[in-house]
């Protein structure tokens, strides 16, 4: 999946195809998200990919609030679609997210017996948590510290505490790497292109969103340092 986005404000006025694959790229790929944004998609401007990453929260979060059962499997369906951490070496990963792909690789590092340890605990949790997958922002922490959050989480016990951190965790994963890009592009003026995502996906795969936040704060300091002199 190319991870090149178009402008936020054209959203609107794209094919579906290619907005379900806008979605695709900031989130995991899920019919039920698909089918949840299409109408927002398609009748709503976003001025930038906060905005939009906002749009879907609310979204989910009024899922998260209904009684309906339909809406509750919906809303299962977007949040169980986050890939399990620690997947096998080898699995495919052409439909993951950027993020998702660098999180497996820092993850797919380290001894078998800790592997297989987390993939006894993620479905530990999957048995606890029907329907859903444990997610967290992992941010360069080892199996170690993942595990260690993933059984605190399993003793807890509590799905709609569950539900509600997911969906923060993956509002959160993507927003803070769009929110960081956003101030970037505002702050030196930039049209969003395929060049600007190129250098995103780089810092992806070769940093932590940490070093990524703190390279474009001091590249914005830099510039106000420069245009006072």
């Amino acid at each position: 999946m190319s991870s090149d986005l178009p402008a936020p404000s054209s959203i609107t006025s794209l094919p579906q195809e290619q907005q379900f694959r806008v979605l695709d790229t900031l989130f995991e790929s899920s019919p039920e998200l698909h089918t949840l944004m299409a109408p927002v998609l398609a009748n709503q401007t976003f001025s930038s990919y906060s905005t939009l990453i906002d749009a879907v929260g609310g979204r989910m979060s009024a899922l998260s609030a209904a009684n309906s059962s339909k809406d509750r499997d919906i809303l299962v369906g977007i949040l169980g679609s986050h890939p399990r951490l620690g997947q096998p070496k080898g699995a495919p990963t052409e439909h993951l997210s950027e993020l998702s792909k660098k999180e497996q690789a820092n993850l797919n590092t380290g001894a078998e017996e800790q592997a297989e340890k987390l993939k006894r605990m993620n479905a530990e949790y999957e048995e606890k948590f029907p329907g859903l997958r444990f997610v967290t922002f992992v941010n360069g922490r080892n199996r170690d510290a993942i595990m260690e959050e993933m059984r605190e989480r399993i003793d807890r016990g509590d799905a709609d505490r569950e539900v509600e951190e997911i969906i923060q965790t993956v509002l959160s994963h993507s927003g803070t790497i769009f929110r960081s890009q956003d101030a970037y592009y505002q702050h030196f003026s930039i049209t969003q292109t395929g060049f600007d995502l190129w250098l995103l996906k780089e810092y992806l795969f070769m940093g932590s969103l940490n070093t990524l936040q703190a390279s474009l704060k001091l590249a914005c300091e830099t510039t106000r340092e420069v245009s006072h002199r």
